[in-house]
């Protein structure tokens, strides 16, 4: 008999920058592969039942998207204001969502909830007390310090939030956490509780259509690339700095692609004119070529601050790509230091200047080496029919 789960999240799939977007998207996609296991999965977000885009049920929900907008960019003006924005544009965004969720009467065998925000919602409906219900956490195994992080302001209310928490984890099946750092993180912050509810699931993509050892373009410089949205927490910034501490003859040898838009792209821009950088470090923008420039790229660079697991890495290794990463969450479980590129302390400028000289250094076998290793990593934990399978056992587990 198939098996009903149904995939919540408060936001929008449409927006595909988004890392849980992009992976919840990839599975939806992949729905004929959970069919052969007996479940039809199925995915809401804030305007209904999503489908490609479409909307076969199309739902209210009730936000003044001006005003949420109006808080935005008002986010680090006072105490009240970030708290008035976290709690417009997350709390009653979800309560919105759920809300709607509720009037279709559904009664799916699972709810896999994307975000804790819905969780918290649907863990207080007494409708679904008797369906299991799976909480996959999109961050290194501490959501609320990462809110803290970008909403600092918010720390008064940390125990009020961490009861709100605790609620929500005593009345799920299962925790889905990203990596094995996060559930350490985890079980760290949490002294050991739900042990018994914690599974590691990595997110995963499906293969490139072309090979990554398609010969890439004859080019007179090697060329490094980071994706992502260009802000603070991506730490863009520090690539900006670490190139500026190189020699200018070491300069001329390569050229770093940001691609994508972000908070921090004027300013980055302004301080690359300042140092004379602008030859060297291209702003690319957003783009729909990301896997081609990837495969005809050298090397990939992931110096994040905080994260849960990056997406944008998935896709270099996935490329074959030699990378530089910050020893941050999930960043050690897909960069092996001197394997398939080199690690370093988070926020460390200098590490990065030393490990860009590195790259560059590297002889055309020593750099294979590299690349194959990353395929490696990508194949046997990050390919997509392996998270899947990952998912369905899950799914057995709580169901039964």
């Amino acid at each position: 008999m198939m098996r009903v789960v149904d995939f919540l999240y408060f936001g929008s799939l449409t927006n595909a920058a988004v890392g849980p977007v992009k992976n919840m998207k990839i599975l939806r996609k992949n729905n004929l592969f959970f069919k052969k296991s007996k479940y039809d999965i199925n995915f809401f977000d804030n305007k209904g039942l999503y489908v490609d885009d479409t909307y076969d049920v199309e739902i209210d929900v009730n936000i003044n998207r001006s005003q949420a907008k109006k808080y935005l960019a008002n986010l680090s003006c006072s105490f009240l204001g970030t708290s008035l924005l976290f709690y417009i544009y997350f709390l009653r965004h979800a309560k919105a969502m759920i809300n709607n969720y509720l009037k279709l009467d559904r009664r799916p065998d699972i709810i896999y909830m994307r975000d804790i925000f819905s969780a918290y919602y649907i863990t207080k409906e007494d409708k679904f007390n008797d369906i299991p219900k799976v909480l996959a956490l999109a961050n290194n195994g501490d959501g609320l310090k990462m809110l803290f992080d970008n909403f600092p302001k918010l720390n008064f209310i940390e125990k009020f939030l961490r009861k709100k928490e605790a609620y929500i984890y005593e009345n799920v099946s299962s925790i889905v956490l990203l990596s094995n750092n996060a559930k350490e993180v985890f079980k760290h912050t949490y002294n050991d509780k739900y042990l018994d509810k914690i599974d590691v699931s990595y997110n995963g993509l499906d293969d490139f259509e072309y090979s990554f050892k398609k010969e890439r373009k004859v080019k007179t410089k090697l060329s490094f690339v980071t994706t992502g949205s260009i802000c603070k927490r991506k730490g863009h910034d520090l690539i900006v700095k670490a190139v500026g501490n190189l020699p200018k003859d070491k300069r001329k040898l390569f050229q770093i692609y940001f691609l994508g838009d972000g908070d921090l792209t004027i300013s980055l821009k302004k301080m690359c004119t300042e140092m004379d950088l602008n030859d060297v470090i291209i702003f690319n923008g957003q783009t729909k070529d990301v896997n081609r420039i990837l495969c005809e790229s050298d090397f990939y660079i992931q110096v994040s601050r905080d994260e849960g697991m990056p997406m944008a890495l998935i896709e270099a290794l996935r490329a074959g790509l030699p990378s530089i990463g910050t020893k941050v969450a999930a960043i050690p479980e897909m960069i092996v230091n001197n394997k398939n590129g080199f690690l370093i302390d988070n926020e460390s400028v200098i590490e990065l200047s030393s490990s860009i000289l590195k790259m560059l250094s590297l002889s055309k076998v020593e750099k294979k080496k590299f690349s194959v290793y990353s395929r490696k990593i990508f194949e046997e934990r990050f390919l997509l029919t392996r998270t899947m399978e990952r998912l369905i056992n899950i799914f057995d587990k709580v169901k039964h």
